[in-house]
């Protein structure tokens, strides 16, 4: 997995799991195998402002890209009628 910072990610581990985001890539050394970035966990959902948080060195062997939440939610006409004004009026005569 090629993971870069700003990279949402999914830490699972004995059946847990916790939203972080990639703050950067940890330098290959004897000390921090290359399998290993840092990763900003905890901050108050001040997701945006993550990389004024301290980042946890978690192999990326225990990361999943992406955040189960940031996926669409409802049909594709439903996301569709929230999208767009044509939609819109195809959700009214549908749903009304």
């Amino acid at each position: 997995m090629n993971l870069k910072p700003g990279d949402k990610v999914t830490y699972i581990k004995d059946g847990k799991q916790q939203k972080g985001i990639v703050k950067h890539t940890i330098k290959t050394d004897d000390y921090c195998p290359e399998h290993v970035v840092r990763v900003v966990y905890h901050c108050n959902e001040d997701w945006n402002n993550y990389s004024n948080y301290t980042g946890i060195a978690t192999n990326i062997t225990d990361l999943k890209l992406g955040w189960d939440d940031d996926k669409p939610k409802g049909s594709l006409l439903q996301r569709l009628c929230n999208r767009d004004k044509y939609y819109n009026f195809i959700c009214d005569f549908n749903y009304h």
